[in-house]
């Protein structure tokens, strides 16, 4: 994840948990920054990452299945949206090259990668969140 990303993750998992024994005392603003950093310093980086990794499966368990197979791949398109963000679409498939000429129906993952110095991170998939207390769930608007 791009650091954005990260820092906004990290503030949802400790606004979600913000009730439990090892968040309720906590300064959330540093352990947040603490949890987003690479490596991470903080001692609740394994049970955010547990979590996260948890919902990724949970959400998309035939998509992981598919790219583990080797069943999906980048489609071809450039979808540049700025001149450090471009939009990924992954498709499912045999895992042989498709071609299709006019608009079809394909069981996809789209989200949007960030350049950074470190290479391409994953900026966000449904809309660009901002870090803030208390953390944005919604698209704004």
């Amino acid at each position: 994840m791009d650091t954005n990303l990260r820092l906004c993750r990290a503030q949802a998992w400790l606004w979600n948990n913000r009730n439990g024994a090892d968040v309720s005392a906590l300064d959330m603003e540093p352990e947040a920054e603490w949890m987003a950093a690479v490596p991470s310093t903080s001692s609740l980086w394994s049970s955010f990452a547990t979590t996260e990794l948890g919902q990724l499966h949970q959400t998309w368990p035939h998509r992981f299945q598919a790219l583990n197979e080797g069943r999906l791949g980048a489609s071809s398109a450039t979808r540049v949206l700025g001149p450090d963000l471009e939009v990924v679409v992954l498709v499912g498939g045999d895992g042989q090259p498709e071609v299709f000429d006019e608009p079809t129906m394909v069981d996809a993952m789209v989200f949007t990668v960030r350049i950074t110095d470190d290479g391409w991170k994953l900026a966000y998939t449904d809309f660009i969140r901002e870090p803030g207390w208390p953390p944005r769930f919604e698209p704004p608007g």
